[in-house]
This record gives C-alpha cells, sequence and structure tokens, in this order.
C-alpha cells in the first residue's frame, strides 16, 4: 500500500491541476480516504463530477463506478486528473455481493458475444436483475462515441450497460417468461 501512495505523491508535487479520485462504494471512499491522509491529503467529498468542476477546490473524492481514469485540459483551465481506486491500488474492486453472485452463475448462461443476443430476449444484469435487451444504442460518452447494450425492465426503466461490460449480462434462464 505505501508503493502506490509513493508514486501519487510524488505525482501530486508536479501536477499543475486539480485531481479527483474516483471509488466504487461509499466504503471504499473511508478506506481510501484514510490512505491518503498517510500523505496528508484530505480530499473534499463531492457528490458528481460536476459538483467537483464548479468547485475551487484542488482535490476531491468523488464514489463512481470507473475503472479507469483520464487526464483532462480545456483552453483556459486547470488540467484535471481524475485517478480512479483501481488505478491507485491495482485489481478491481469487488463487493462481497458481486463476488457471491458471479460464483453463482452457471456458465452455460454466461454470454460471451453480441451475436448470442436477439432484441426482446429476457437476460439477466448481475447487479439489476431481469431486463429484457433492445439492441444495441451509441451513445456519446464523454465525447466519444461508445456502444451500449439497452435493456428495458419492468415499468419501462432503461439501462445502458457499456458493450465492455457484456461479462455482466447473462441468459434468463428462469421457466416462466418474465414481463
Amino acid at each position: 500500500k505505501e508503493q502506490p501512495l509513493l508514486a501519487l505523491n510524488q505525482f501530486l508535487q508536479g501536477f499543475a491541476g486539480r485531481t479527483l479520485f474516483a471509488v466504487e462504494s461509499e466504503g471504499r471512499r473511508e478506506v481510501l480516504g484514510d490512505l491518503l491522509a498517510r500523505i496528508s491529503l484530505q480530499p473534499k467529498e463531492f457528490p458528481s463530477l460536476d459538483a467537483f468542476m464548479v468547485s475551487q477546490d484542488r482535490h476531491g473524492l468523488l464514489v463512481a463506478p470507473l475503472e479507469r481514469g483520464f487526464l483532462w485540459q480545456e483552453a483556459g483551465q486547470d488540467p484535471l486528473a481524475l485517478i480512479t481506486e483501481t488505478e491507485l491500488l491495482g485489481g478491481k474492486v469487488r463487493s462481497k455481493r458481486a463476488r457471491e453472485k458471479s460464483k453463482n452463475l452457471s456458465s452455460d448462461a454466461v454470454i460471451r458475444n453480441l451475436g448470442e443476443l436477439t432484441q426482446g430476449q429476457p437476460v439477466v444484469h448481475l447487479d439489476h436483475g431481469v431486463g429484457r435487451y433492445l439492441g444495441l444504442e451509441t451513445i456519446d460518452a464523454g465525447g466519444l462515441p461508445t456502444e451500449f447494450l439497452t435493456l428495458e425492465y419492468a415499468g419501462g426503466d432503461k439501462l445502458f450497460v457499456p458493450v465492455t461490460s457484456l461479462h455482466l449480462i447473462s441468459r434468463y434462464t428462469g421457466s416462466d417468461n418474465p414481463p
């Protein structure tokens, strides 16, 4: 744990911009906050990226399920470094619940490629449950066109899942035909 903190401290000393740290959960926010305190860094907690952007704080902490950060600079503004917990500490942090769910997935139910999906097919999202696959949609995500699977749930709610997160989707294997 000390090596990443030393590298982070070195980066921050040479970085003239603002830094936002992203963690997967509120519990992980506390853990990272304690680690950052070891290098005398106490970032302010923010509810969203927008809230951090309009603030004047140099360092912030955000709960957001991101795996990769970025460096960003707009003309006339200080650069921004978004650093994820995964990048800082290595390895994907997964909750106990997510680990248990993935252990219970049948290998037959796992969807390995998009060709295995048909529109209207019921599928199961690891965290959000049973929905219907509506197809692919390209959405502008931070200036980059990104493909998302569109899932629809009872009541018409929609979930957009990045194609890179296909591993979270499996076949519905129940005997009933879900609504």
